[in-house]
Formats: structure tokens, C-alpha cells, sequence
């Protein structure tokens, strides 16, 4: 349900570039390439994530290599740019050098590592590069509290300094946790 409040956002935006920051099996990006004519940028660690950093990062997802996602992703090929690594390694570097050729992002998406220190970094890069008018999505805002993981400790700091949050209807998980999206629009 949450996803489809975010195609559902791509559609409406029409967005000029995208950013996605955790790929993982490349659902979302067909999702969004679907809808929109986007130039459309993923960053993952696709195939490099190993069990410990799963778990430092409290990752659950399928991991394909960056080669089966670009194979998977063949109908978009001129649309699509794909990097493989840390988004806290990389991003920086790739931030500037999409400043330094004139990219901005009307859209990026924010669903890679879990932990606090991977979400903020990841979301430190992306506000660099925000287009006027773009919006940023966060997705694991745990509604009940789910304390130690999700981006629920940066977005309720952005809350803190005056941004304005939308929040997605939430998805219930077998657990009882409710997930939701969390965007945030530039001005």
C-alpha cells in the first residue's frame, strides 16, 4: 500500500530525475519508470551486501546483483543508471559530481540501510541535490514506535526544525508494526 503512494506521487510529479537509494531487486524502479519518462539513478549494494552488514543495518531484503537488476531493468536501459556500493561511501563523491554536470533530483527515494547513521547520511547527500520542488520519501517510519531503526529518528528531527511531513496510509506487518512513508517537499 505504501508503494503505491509513492508511484502514485511519481505519477502526479513527473519528475525529471530520479534517485533511489536502496534498488534491491529493482521492483520499485520499473514501478516508477512505468509512470514517469524519468532519467532514473539507483544506488545499492546490490550483490557486496554481506550478512553483517544486513545486520548492522537491519536489512531483510533479497539481494540480485547489479547485473541481474540492469538485466531485470532492460526495456528502461537508456533511462536508467545504476551504482553499486555504500551509499555512505559513495554518495558524497556521486553528489557532487551530478552538481558539478547540473543534476538535480525531483524525486529521491530513501530505502536503503536502517540503521540511524545510514539514514542520515543518505539523507544529508539527497538535500544536496533536491531540486526546488522536489520531494524527498523516506520509507520505514514505524507509526508505533519502533525504536533503534527505520528513519523514524531523522524525520522527526526534520519534524523538529519546522519541515512539513506527509505520511503515507500505513502498511500493517504480520508483526503489528505499522509502516509508513514519509515525504518531505522543497521549497
Amino acid at each position: 500500500m505504501r508503494y503505491d503512494s509513492l508511484i502514485a506521487l511519481a505519477a502526479r510529479l513527473q519528475p525529471a530525475n530520479i534517485l533511489e537509494i536502496g534498488v534491491a531487486s529493482g521492483n520499485t524502479a520499473i514501478r516508477l519508470l512505468e509512470v514517469t519518462d524519468a532519467d532514473y539513478y539507483g544506488v545499492d549494494l546490490f550483490e557486496n551486501l554481506t550478512l553483517e552488514m544486513a545486520k548492522a543495518e537491519l536489512n531483510g531484503k533479497a539481494v540480485m546483483s547489479l547485473e541481474d537488476v540492469w538485466e531485470k531493468l532492460g526495456a528502461y536501459h537508456e533511462r536508467v543508471s545504476l551504482y553499486r556500493g555504500n551509499s555512505r561511501d559513495i554518495l558524497p563523491a556521486l553528489s557532487q559530481e551530478w552538481l558539478d554536470d547540473g543534476i538535480l533530483f525531483d524525486l529521491i527515494f530513501i530505502d536503503g540501510g536502517h540503521s540511524h547513521e545510514t539514514i542520515a547520511s543518505d539523507y544529508n547527500c539527497a538535500e544536496e541535490i533536491i531540486a526546488a520542488d522536489g520531494v524527498i520519501v523516506f520509507d520505514d517510519y514505524y507509526q508505533n514506535g519502533a525504536a533503534g531503526f527505520g528513519c523514524n529518528e531523522t524525520v522527526d528531527e526534520l519534524v523538529e526544525s519546522g519541515y512539513g511531513v506527509t505520511f503515507s496510509a500505513p502498511d500493517i506487518m504480520r508483526n503489528g508494526l505499522a509502516i509508513q512513508l514519509a515525504s518531505i517537499t522543497y521549497h
